[in-house]
């Protein structure tokens, strides 16, 4: 996490304020067995629909990522990619935001489902 705050302040330099931060929370994998770090810490931010920021992954990296979402009301869909060890893995999936709180839900690399809690700000 330590590489998240100069990374966050390099984009908002280049590119102004977000319209809105990205506290990334937890995770829950349908897929139990391989024991996926389930706490998920990162910050991001949004301008307009466009997203950037870093998170602890489920395998217990920090991933930078960059997303591109498009909402209808409270529902939405995003898409983007993450930086994971030495490779990108794509990101997308539909949000529903209740309030503060974002439920990403996503499927996996592997079998079954992902769902992701966000909070913005």
């Amino acid at each position: 996490m330590s590489k998240l705050l100069p990374l966050l302040l390099l984009l908002c330099s280049c590119v102004g304020a977000p319209d809105h931060w990205i506290i990334t929370t937890r995770s829950y994998h349908q897929d139990r067995e391989p024991g996926y770090n389930e706490f998920n810490p990162g910050l991001g931010g949004e301008w307009g629909s466009w997203g950037a920021g870093a998170y602890v992954n489920s395998y217990d990296d920090l991933a930078p990522y960059v997303t591109y979402a498009h909402t209808w009301g409270r529902w939405g869909v995003i898409g983007g990619v993450a930086r994971y060890s030495d490779s990108f893995m794509p990101l997308g999936g539909l949000t529903l935001q209740l309030g503060p709180f974002r439920l990403l839900a996503a499927p996996p690399a592997g079998n079954g489902f992902l769902l992701v809690l966000q909070i913005t700000l």
